[in-house]
């Protein structure tokens, strides 16, 4: 089952609530660039992480009627405390100067006013045919 969960609940109350506090920057608020939340999850949870790869962000967008989103990556979070996954969903943000890439990052996309949302390992395998350990690029670059 996919459970999406509120932004304090799974960031750990007070992080991305406090983002409407912060200063603005390219994703809105620093708290929803994915390395900061990747971050905040790996040491506030011990959480490791994939990214699905560009079939699986596929099969995941169609799934939930997403195809037409700015969506183009999926985060996907385990930690031993949890059973269940968190999956993030991101889009790319990139400027140039002369021609050149200056800045580029990875911003969280709320969906349904969630950073992230709750997916079982029964779900995904059903959506997907592989299990977390299968699924995704491992520390992606």
């Amino acid at each position: 089952m996919t459970t999406f969960l509120p932004a304090a609940l799974v960031s750990g109350l007070l992080f991305i609530g406090s983002a409407a506090n912060g200063p603005p920057g390219p994703c809105g608020s620093p708290y929803l660039e994915l390395e900061n939340l990747t971050g905040y999850w790996s040491y506030r949870w011990g959480s490791d992480y994939k990214d699905f790869t560009e079939d699986e962000v596929r099969t995941f967008l169609k799934a939930k009627g997403l195809e037409e989103s700015e969506i183009t990556g999926i985060r996907i979070f385990s930690a031993d405390a949890h059973e269940d996954y968190a999956l993030t969903a991101t889009r790319l943000f990139q400027n140039y100067l002369n021609g050149k890439p200056l800045v580029k990052l990875r911003c969280v996309v709320k969906l349904n006013g969630f950073v992230a949302f709750i997916m079982d390992p029964e779900d995904l395998e059903e959506l997907f045919g592989k299990t977390y350990e299968e699924i995704g690029r491992l520390k992606p670059d």
